[in-house]
């Protein structure tokens, strides 16, 4: 994979992050209107997607799980990261997990 710059590595964690909380909700309504069928084509694309995602995820470390989960597959609260991490410490974290996370989903 082409080194990508910071902000194509954000453009793509934030596109991830928003179909799989879109994906989660639908699979969300599926299941509460009892209408969860594998073998629809529309539920098996979205659970697909969150078992790729959620795949990947398990596959990285603590640290990146901990840093991709809140950051971007998350609604999270600003500032999210200050009991974890110093302001620094979180950004230099970020950066290796959102490198580990793309590296991993790429080599699929």
């Amino acid at each position: 994979m082409n080194k990508l710059t910071h902000e194509q590595e954000q453009a793509i964690m934030t596109y991830l992050g928003q179909i799989y909380r879109k994906a989660s909700t639908i699979l969300k309504l599926y299941d509460e209107n009892g209408s969860c069928r594998r073998g629809d084509a529309a539920y098996d694309n979205q659970y697909e997607l969150v078992e790729i995602i959620d795949g990947v995820l398990k596959a990285c470390s603590p640290s990146s799980q901990l840093i991709i989960e809140n950051e971007y597959l998350k609604n999270h609260e600003p500032k999210w990261f200050i009991s974890y991490y110093a302001e620094s410490t979180y950004y230099r974290y970020r950066s290796a997990a959102v490198n580990e996370f793309l590296n991993l989903y790429m080599s699929l």
